[in-house]
This record gives C-alpha cells, structure tokens and sequence, in this order.
C-alpha cells in the first residue's frame, strides 16, 4: 500500500536517490568524523563544532541547485534534475592528513599547550576551507583557460590517484579487518551501483548493504565469529542541539600559517572546479542545460560558507546526477537529503550512528567512488586525437608512494614513542643506557641506504597532488609531441621544487628557502631540494632542445 501510494506521488525515484546520494554523504562525515579523532581532535569537539558547518554548506549548495532545476524545469516545460551537491571526500581526506594533521603536531610542539593547539589547527582548517571557496570563486571565471592551459590528463590523474590509495586501496584494507561483513557490503555495492542489477523492490544498494550487513555483524559478534565494535561512551551524551556559529579564526589566520599549504590548496579547487566543468557538460548531454559559472560559484559559495561557521573541508558537485537522473529523479531528492543531513549533524546523531555501524559497512561505498572516478579519468584520457593513458597513469604514482609513506611514517613514529614510554618508565641511569642501546640497535637496522629511500619516499609524498599535476600533464604533452610546453612545465616543478611547494623535505611539507633549511636535517635532505630542482631543469632543456629538432620522417 505505502509503496503503491509512493509511485501514485511520484515519490519513489525521489527516494531512491535520496538514499543513494544520502548515503554517500554520510559515508564521507563518517570518514571525516574518523580521520580527525584519528589526528587528535576530540569527538566533542568534531560533532559540536565542525559537522554542523558541513551540514550548513551542503544545504545552501543544494538549495541553490535545487532553485536552478525548478528554474530549468519552468523554461523547457519538463521535469529537470537537480545537480547535487555534497562534501569532497578526496578534500576531507588531503586537508586532514596534510594539513590538519600536521598542523596539530606543530602547534602541540609550538605552544605545548594541547587545547590552543586545538584550536590554531582547526583554524588552519577553517582557513584552507576558506581559500578554497576564494579560489574556487576566481576559477568560475577563469575556468576555461586553465583548462585549456592544462592537459585533462594531469587534473584527472592526479585525483584518480588519490581516489585509488584513499578511496579504493585503504578502505578495502579496512574492510577486510571483519572480512565476513566487508566483502558482503562490497558485493552488493558493486551488483547494484556498478553493474545496474536491480534488487528487491528497487531498494537502493547503500541502504540494502546497511539493512543486511548491520544486523549480520551483531549476529556474528554474538557468537565471537568477529572483532568487537567498540562504541564510544558518551554517544548518547552528545545527542542535543548543535547549531553552526560564525567563527573568525578561520579568516584571522587566512594569511597566516595556513598559507604555507596553498600547494595542497590550489590543486584541490582547481580538481574541484574541473570536476564540477565536467557535470555540467555531460549533463548537457541529457538535455540539462545549466550554466558552469554559476554551477561553479555556488559551489564556492558553500565552501566559504562552511569555512566561515568552522567547517573543515568543501563542498563539490557529485559525479551521480546522471545515475539519479536515470532513476527518474527531480529536486525532491536534494531537499530530502538536505533534512536528513541537519537532522544528523544539528543534533549529534552523527556519532551516535558511527558508534553503533562498524566501518565494513560503510567503507565499501567509497570503493564505487574510486572506481567512477578512475573509470571517468580512463575514458577521458581517450579522443580521437590522442591517448593519454600513459598520462594518467603516470600521474597516479605520487598518491601511491604518498601511501606507501604515511603508514612506514606512522609505524617508525610508533617506534620512536614506544621508546621514549619504555625510557619513562625505567628509572636512573638505566633508563638511560637501555634506550641509548636500542636507539643504536634501530640505527643498525635501518641503514644509511633503507634512510636514503625513506627520504626519497617523504619528498615525493610531500605536495603529491600537484606533483601529479606536473608529471601528467608533462607526459600528455610529450604523447601530443608539445614538447616546448612540456619543458615549461618540467622548468617550473624545478622552481616549486627548490622551495618546498613540491618535494618539500620537511616532515610537515612546508615551504622554504633552501639555504635557510634547519641544520638539524639529516645531510642528505639539505641537498635534494637542489638535486631534485636540478633535474627537473636538465630534463626542461632537454625537452626544449628536442623541440627544434626537425621531424623529418622518411617517405615510403
């Protein structure tokens, strides 16, 4: 009867899409709510503080959207689809562990006071929100140049690296600790969202992965067949009332410290507005007619708004118009979604509902985002003009060592504060001599050759994103036989490089003066930055040389 009085309404593709593009909103707070428990913010502090400002961008980018499919409906006299609009878990993912993250280590270090550090972090945070929406604003109007300037190849690659290490090989890492739920999840995911087979009355496949995966946990944690889920203490403690208010931080240090990351910054507004380019212009092709400036600056306008209320993060339009569009979805959908997220984040339900769903639930969905986004990345690295796969390909390797770096960086940081506990807690002159052996026994084992990779490792981690930018569009160039543009962008990765907006050698990925680096570095990192500047301009000229050469090519 319900289900018959909901097609009578028109309510059921309304439905079907709000579950989907729900679901992959929640996906991503839970994501985030984990990653900045995970860098040292308190989880208080994250569901008082930060979601609701997520959850006041996301309503005003859907709002707007939603007012631009009523608007287009009115005009062509048909039922239009509303772009929706969420938060970018690729962002989330990069601003928290390269810039948050670090930022939180330093001013711990700076103030060795816990809670200013706290706060100075997550005005960083709030500042990087703010630059992305300010940047993201200024490439509405100039967003075809830079395309143009930059091959899709370097912009595609590079966020589909991302979207492999963090979207696709971490979550089915974490999946895989309760293998029983993960896999389920992952199946279903991939029956229903990637291959398109219908499941029982139509249910979508977030929501059917939730209603089957969730109670075959409880069933097998009954009987000790997996890992307990722990549920935080005091979830039912934070439900209540959790309204967004203004805060200045965010804007006070805009110029500040914040700036020292605008080479993690500026590649990820630009990723954004070029993602956001691409829906409008495949949305185009199904008789969506939307204007990719505006498209763009209410994006922007989200963002700076969920900076300016203390939001850390931004907002993006989501690749899966096309998919609710195909559902036969209207607007409705956007404004459910906007309901259910200020249900969640403005009364703390947020956490009350990660306490209670293990992670192998809900990690799977990212899975079916990295594969959209490397699948989009793929076929349009494809024309008839050329193929740039190597490109893509290419562009993908920095996100892979950056993963590769963040955990041996992780474990040798486990290490080094195991031992300073284990000094602790010996007393005297023994404590002393036990650590000075094992610290010597570490140095034994980790030769001057396994240090001289880890470094290597540490300042192709560092900017990665842009890096990606660099070498993919220097390998599209070279597939497109643009050599002298391809030597410009090799000349200046080596400038960026010689100053720590890529390759910088610092642990957190600062920028720098060379000759002013700390004299405390290990030798070996005092050198790269000329090494690695040097040869990216050896490579430039080489390029540049090669370009004059005459392409002769004998006649058959």
């Amino acid at each position: 009867m319900t289900s018959k009085l909901f097609s009578n309404l028109g309510l059921r593709p309304e439905l079907n899409a709000f579950f989907t593009f729900f679901f992959d909103i929640v996906v991503t707070l839970f994501v985030m709510l984990g990653l900045l428990s995970f860098v040292g913010f308190p989880v208080t502090f994250i569901i008082e503080k930060v979601t609701p400002a997520l959850a006041l961008g996301v309503l005003l980018g859907n709002l707007v959207y939603s007012r631009m499919a009523i608007s287009l409906s009115k005009q062509t006299g048909e039922q239009k689809t509303a772009i929706p609009l969420g938060i970018d878990i690729t962002s989330v993912v990069a601003i928290i562990l390269l810039i948050v993250g670090p930022s939180l280590q330093f001013f711990n270090a700076e103030f060795e006071d816990p809670e200013k550090a706290l706060l100075y972090s997550w005005y960083v945070g709030m500042g990087t929100s703010l630059w992305l929406g300010i940047i993201k604003f200024a490439l509405a109007f100039c967003n075809d140049a830079i395309r143009r300037f930059i091959p899709m190849a370097g912009m595609l690659g590079s966020i589909a690296g991302v979207a492999f290490v963090w979207l696709g090989a971490n979550p089915v890492l974490s999946a895989f600790q309760m293998p029983l739920i993960g896999l389920l999840a992952l199946i279903i995911c991939i029956v229903s969202l990637m291959a398109h087979v219908r499941l029982p009355v139509g249910a979508p496949g977030a929501l059917v992965a939730l209603l089957i995966c969730l109670p075959l946990y409880y069933v097998f944690e009954s009987f000790g067949l997996i890992p307990e889920h722990t549920a935080s203490s005091n979830s039912a403690d934070m439900l209540g009332l959790h309204l967004p208010y203004l805060q200045m931080g965010g804007l006070e240090h805009l110029f500040g410290y914040t700036l020292g990351y605008l080479a993690i910054i500026a590649p990820l507004a630009i990723l954004v507005s070029v993602i956001a380019t691409n829906i409008v212009a495949a949305a185009r092709l199904s008789n969506l007619n939307y204007s990719t400036r505006n498209v763009i600056i209410a994006d922007a306008a989200a963002t700076f708004t969920l900076g300016l209320f203390g939001g850390v993060g931004q907002t993006t339009p989501y690749l899966g118009i096309e998919t609710y569009k195909r559902m036969g979805a209207g607007h409705l959908y956007c404004m459910f979604t906007i309901l259910a997220m200020l249900m969640i984040c403005f009364s703390g339900l947020l956490n009350f509902m990660l306490s209670y769903i293990p992670e192998a639930v809900f990690l799977p969905l990212l899975v079916i985002v990295c594969i959209d986004i490397i699948s989009l990345a793929f076929s349009s690295s494809k024309t008839k003009e050329s193929n740039h796969t190597p490109a893509i390909i290419v562009a993908m390797i920095p996100a892979v060592i950056n993963l590769v770096y963040v955990k041996m960086d992780g474990l040798l940081n486990t290490v080094h504060f195991g031992l300073m506990s284990a000094q602790a807690k010996i007393d005297g002159a023994l404590a002393g001599g036990l650590a000075s052996e094992l610290h010597f026994g570490l140095n034994t084992l980790l030769s001057n050759h396994w240090y001289n990779g880890y470094y290597a490792m540490r300042v192709l981690s560092q900017g990665y994103i842009l890096t990606a930018i660099f070498w993919g569009a220097t390998v599209a160039l070279m597939m497109d036989k643009r050599l002298k543009q391809a030597s410009y962008f090799l000349a200046v990765a080596g400038v960026f490089s010689l100053f720590g907006i890529i390759h910088s050698v610092t642990a957190t990925g600062s920028m720098y003066l060379p000759w002013n680096l700390p004299a405390d570095l290990a030798p070996r990192l005092l050198s790269l930055p000329y090494e690695i500047s040097g040869a990216y301009f050896i490579s430039a000229l080489f390029l540049f040389g090669l370009s004059f050469q005459e392409k002769a090519a004998p006649k058959l």
